[in-house]
């Protein structure tokens, strides 16, 4: 089942069908990664350096955006909620 993409995060915020979903503040994503820990890189893409974390003790890949980078980020807002709608918890 493929669900809506929202236009921006406040719109997702607001959409029920999303609302099994656990959102993070940034400053949260920066501890779970040891602050962007150079040694918790598991890997980099178009979006920028993907992470390896803990969350409530789960072990979860965290994207840093690269501001930089040539996708934006209801890209990466299409891109995460999609693949969340079927096998992620988070986003």
């Amino acid at each position: 089942m493929m669900l809506a993409v929202p236009k921006d995060v406040e719109e997702f915020r607001t959409m029920p069908a999303y609302g099994h979903l656990e959102l993070f503040t940034y400053d949260q994503l920066k501890a779970a990664t040891g602050y962007y820990s150079p040694e918790q890189i598991i890997g980099e893409g178009g979006f920028g350096v993907v992470y390896k974390g803990f969350i409530h003790g789960a072990e979860v890949a965290v994207k840093e955006l690269n501001p930089a980078g040539l996708q934006g980020d209801r890209e990466w807002l299409v891109s995460h909620c999609t693949s969340s709608s079927s096998s992620r918890q988070s986003c």
